[in-house]
């Protein structure tokens, strides 16, 4: 009884997985070793929400969980597949992290709160130092958020990194290294969620 909970409990996470990813604009089909952390092979373009950001292929998505609550589906984007956090942070050319949010609720001041603490854990005192300045606009841009909503980070070399919340563009952080420490909070030594950081690099 207990190990056919387990299947039944697991197979509907990859529903939760796979309603999450069409919303997010995922075409790929997704089986049990999406849940397990491989992400497709590829993806589409990105929508025209995010015309700058062209040509993106899905790297790999997963859910983020907290104390056995799942709290988002976190889908990474890059120009082409990259399978260790350096290479994706350090790679060329436009990127994209998208959040399609599960749990029903988070208020601004844990979202914000929730950056704060992916940035330190993650960032040397020298980049914390690097980015501080701008921290400050890009908490501004933080909302409550609740299930089914959607957040991207668009970003666009030379052109900053673009926030958005359920399509409504929120505003724009100057800087390359902005967006590298961005994809740290995930990508990074430390991040929330390890097995999240697994999915996104599509690593099983």
């Amino acid at each position: 009884m207990c190990y056919k909970h387990i299947i039944i409990k697991k197979a509907s996470l990859i529903r939760v997985l796979r309603r999450a990813c069409l919303a997010l604009g995922i075409c790929a089909c997704l089986g049990p070793h999406a849940y397990a952390g491989t992400g497709p092979e590829a993806g589409p373009g990105l929508a025209a929400a995010s015309a700058r950001v062209s040509k993106l292929v899905l790297n790999g998505a997963g859910i983020r969980k907290q104390y056995f609550r799942n709290i988002y589906i976190g889908a990474l984007y890059l120009d082409r597949r990259c399978a260790s956090p350096e290479e994706a942070i350090a790679a060329p050319g436009p990127k994209s992290i998208q959040l399609h949010i599960l749990y029903p609720e988070i208020g601004k001041e844990e979202v914000v709160r929730s950056w704060e603490e992916g940035f330190r854990n993650n960032l040397t005192g020298e980049e914390m130092a690097g980015i501080e300045e701008r921290l400050g606009l890009f908490a501004s841009m933080a909302l409550d958020i609740r299930r089914g909503d959607d957040v991207r980070f668009d970003f666009t070399p030379g052109g900053g990194t673009t926030v958005s919340i359920n399509g409504r563009r929120m505003g724009t952080i100057e800087g390359d290294d902005f967006f590298r420490a961005l994809l740290k909070v995930w990508l990074g030594p430390h991040p929330a969620d390890m097995r999240l950081k697994m999915a996104m690099l599509g690593i099983g």
